[in-house]
């Protein structure tokens, strides 16, 4: 399955922006993609012939389904299912710190 990630890279559209623990219900989410040198963007202006989107690929039994499909809100996720994603972390890993996201917006790798 390939996962087109989206992201809150805040209003400068800049990788250090993105914080992990920015609440779900607060994050500003748009669909992510990178530069010839790999470095995160959200601004649909900035993609040209060089620019490709972050798709990452799982097998089935990577993921774990918390909620059904739904829409972004004005760029949001809606509260509603914020609320369903959060009570179905809790039930999965009640003693548990949800897992981190394997993936994080990238910068420029230095050479």
């Amino acid at each position: 399955i390939g996962i087109h990630y989206y992201t809150d890279l805040g209003p400068n559209d800049y990788w250090k922006n993105f914080d992990p623990s920015k609440p779900l219900v607060e994050r500003k989410l748009k669909k992510e993609y990178k530069n010839k040198d790999g470095v995160s963007f959200t601004r649909t202006t900035k993609i040209d012939a060089n620019s490709a989107p972050v798709i990452e690929d799982f097998m089935n039994h990577e993921l774990d389904i918390l909620v059904g499909n739904f829409q972004l809100k004005n760029f949001h996720i809606p509260a509603e299912v914020v609320k369903q994603a959060t009570e179905a972390m809790k039930k999965d890993r009640p003693h548990s710190e949800p897992r981190k996201a394997s993936h994080a917006p990238q910068r420029k790798k230095k050479n």
